[in-house]
This record gives C-alpha cells, sequence and structure tokens, in this order.
C-alpha cells in the first residue's frame, strides 16, 4: 500500500510554517502551488514605526505554497491567504 508516512525528528511540526494575505489574486503563486519543496521564493519588505524610531525589516522565504484559503467573497476588501509549509526563513 502506497501512502505517506509521518516521521517524528522531536520538533515541532508547524515551527518552520508562514502564512501571509495577498490583497487579492496573485496569478504567480496560484501557479506555484504544489510546486517543488523550495520552489518560491519570497521577499517581504516593511517598517515597524512609532512615534520615537523606525525599524526597517526584510525577510526571505523559500518554500512551497500548500494551501490557498480563498475566503469569504466581499468586494470592498479582496484577499486570499497563503500557506508556506517547513518554509526556512532568514532576515
Amino acid at each position: 500500500m502506497m501512502g505517506a508516512v509521518s516521521i517524528d525528528l522531536g520538533l515541532d511540526d508547524s515551527a518552520l510554517d508562514a502564512s501571509f494575505v495577498m490583497g487579492g489574486a496573485v496569478r504567480e503563486l496560484f501557479l506555484k502551488y504544489g510546486g517543488t519543496i523550495d520552489g518560491t521564493l519570497l521577499r517581504f519588505a516593511g517598517e515597524y514605526y512609532t512615534d520615537a524610531e523606525s525599524d526597517l525589516y526584510e525577510i526571505e522565504m523559500r518554500g512551497r505554497v500548500t494551501e490557498i484559503d480563498m475566503g469569504k467573497p466581499n468586494r470592498a476588501k479582496p484577499h486570499h491567504t497563503l500557506t508556506l509549509s517547513k518554509t526556512p526563513t532568514t532576515s
């Protein structure tokens, strides 16, 4: 019988998972759904700021898109939640 086998390596199973929300459909990410284990490279650049200071951050992730949640249809706020599984992240 062929099937998937779960292996416990003593680590948290979701330790390297990441999810993010896009402001609409991004065709390239839909095309990469279920691709190779490191087939999707994402780069996020942003800033945390307060009244006194600000910090710039850049995050790069490589992995595979394993889940797409289309959410509830709403014309006012189009969004799609995507999940990358087993994603090595560097910042």
